[in-house]
């Protein structure tokens, strides 16, 4: 990273570009350390190891109170793996029946579990991972952090995204094994354009249709790398991982960069930042890899052909998606759906399908009778939390809260009670 760096420097030096040399140093000590930073994991390093763990166990136990019903806002990720798949030149409504096929399977099982592990595509539940979620703390210690971690097996996030990612990458790989037979100039200008991505060219090509090929024991077609030589496994892996976890969104390195600022845990500027942008993540990630991809990916300018048709599905049915997770709250909350007509509505579900996504369970939640200001929900959930701890204090000193304002603040922030079916008997007792 130096020597790149100052070779740069040195060529702009010589050239007498002092503006270039001015945004590179820039550049060096800012943005592209803060990505060198993510990539060695420096950022994850804490400085001050008690207060790092202290604040990430307070930011688990929001998780724990507010995301019980992730799965729910999670169905929106049916209209993301479409969008994918489309991106890639198959069909958007096929994209979405295969979604719910995988979602009724559930997990691969055996022979597909090695074909993903030869894929470099590992489940994050194995390993305690719950990035996608937006909070971005990479792990939590000790107790806590097994709490965590039967927490989203029991409100069924893990199984969720393990079916449906399991299901992308699969896939992918079979989409690959049936393009065999053709060259690269007979395959379709989508699945070209994405293969560029990773640099695959003709002859690449041509070696991983010959040696990667492989019959699964149920006669299914699979591109896998066990053959290829390691350049060419090397491309397959990074097309299959990086278009997977796009399908099934979660914040990649670049955008935890860019959110974490090289900020680092333990340091009090790292938590308080760590503390603001939780559950922000995913409405980010959404941004930039999914409506980013819609209107940059498919031509050298932005809203090339194709991009207008793949932004209008993807509009349309996460919203549609987004809507439906909203009523279903809505009936496990024993209330009235919302009027579909209604603009609010629209707007409410176009954020909760298209963005907000499992933000969007803090964001739209209706956790307490108090109220937050914009400024407390920009602030995030523990300091939305406390604020709402503050007016309740407040409010039981001037006689105008009572203990049943209590209790019900103490259910909204007990990890487990918020289960979206544990809360259901909650609300009827």
């Amino acid at each position: 990273f130096d020597k790149v760096g100052e070779a740069a420097q040195k060529a702009l030096r010589q050239a007498g570009d002092d503006k270039g040399l001015k945004k590179l140093s820039e550049a060096r000590n800012g943005w592209l350390k803060n990505r060198l930073d993510e990539v060695t994991g420096a950022t994850r390093a804490p400085v001050d190891a008690i207060l790092a763990r202290r604040a990430a166990t307070v930011r688990s136990l929001q998780s724990m109170a507010k995301l019980g019903g992730a799965v729910i806002s999670s169905v929106t990720d049916l209209a993301n793996y479409a969008s994918e798949l489309r991106f890639q030149g198959r069909g958007f409504l096929s994209g979405v029946g295969e979604g719910i096929a995988a979602v009724a399977k559930g997990r691969p099982k055996a022979e597909q579990r090695e074909i993903l592990s030869s894929l470099g595509v590992f489940f994050d539940s194995l390993i305690g991972d719950i990035t996608r979620t937006g909070s971005l703390d990479d792990s939590v210690p000790g107790t806590v952090g097994r709490f965590q971690q039967k927490f989203f097996d029991w409100n069924l996030l893990n199984w969720w995204t393990d079916s449906l990612r399991g299901s992308a990458a699969l896939s992918m790989s079979h989409h690959l094994a049936l393009n065999a037979e053709k060259t690269f100039d007979q395959l379709s200008p989508d699945l070209q354009r994405v293969l560029g991505f990773f640099d695959v060219k003709a002859a690449d090509w041509d070696h991983m249709r010959t040696a990667g090929v492989k019959t699964a024991e149920d006669g299914a077609l699979f591109m896998v790398p066990d053959g290829m030589d390691a350049q060419r496994a090397d491309m397959l892996r990074r097309y299959i991982n990086d278009r997977t976890y796009t399908a099934v969104l979660e914040p990649d390195a670049d955008l935890r960069a860019t959110i974490r600022q090289g900020t680092r845990p333990g340091t009090a500027s790292g938590e308080l930042w760590r503390f603001i942008t939780q559950f922000k993540g995913y409405p980010i990630a959404f941004t930039r890899q999914v409506l980013g991809r819609e209107v940059y990916g498919y031509g050298e300018k932005a809203f090339s052909q194709g991009s207008i048709g793949g932004l209008a599905s993807l509009i349309v049915t996460t919203t549609a998606l987004g809507y439906a997770a909203q009523v279903t709250k809505d009936l496990l909350k024993g209330r009235t759906p919302r009027d579909p007509t209604d603009p609010q509505t629209i707007t409410s579900a176009m954020l909760q399908g298209g963005g907000a996504g499992i933000y969007g369970d803090f964001l739209f939640a209706d956790f307490s009778r108090f109220g937050r200001t914009p400024l407390e929900t920009a602030a995030g959930p523990v300091f939305g939390t406390a604020a709402e701890g503050i007016s309740l204090w407040s409010g039981m000193v001037r006689g105008n809260k009572d203990a049943g304002d209590a209790l019900r603040y103490a259910l909204d922030n007990t990890p487990f009670l918020n289960l979206f079916y544990t809360r259901v008997l909650l609300n009827y007792l």
